[in-house]
């Protein structure tokens, strides 16, 4: 059977550091869970117009996994992306909604 975006567009999906938001729809706090991160990092969290609503540095967090807790209680209604970066160039995205 042949695959419809040929092989070179199997993996275009990667989280290296297995992004989970909860609870997904958020109303007043989500929490961001990831593995570990070495060095700088950023988290960022943009909007559906493209727009940066949060920006972050984190540094290392070890072996353990790491928890952000974000106040998403006085944002917009909608659909969210958290983008976490490494120094690297690893990237992990989820998407979110926020619902009141």
């Amino acid at each position: 059977m042949a695959r419809p975006y040929g092989r070179r567009h199997c993996c275009l999906h990667t989280d290296p550091f297995n992004v989970r938001v909860f609870p997904n729809p958020a109303s007043e706090i989500a929490e961001v869970t990831f593995n570990e991160v070495q060095g700088a990092a950023t988290m960022e969290v943009v909007d559906m117009r493209g727009a940066t609503v949060m920006h972050k540095v984190i540094g290392t967090t070890g072996n353990a996994p790491a928890v952000e807790r974000i106040d998403v209680s006085q944002w917009d209604a909608g659909v969210y992306q958290v983008l976490l970066t490494d120094a690297k160039g690893g990237r992990s995205t989820r998407r979110f909604i926020v619902a009141h």
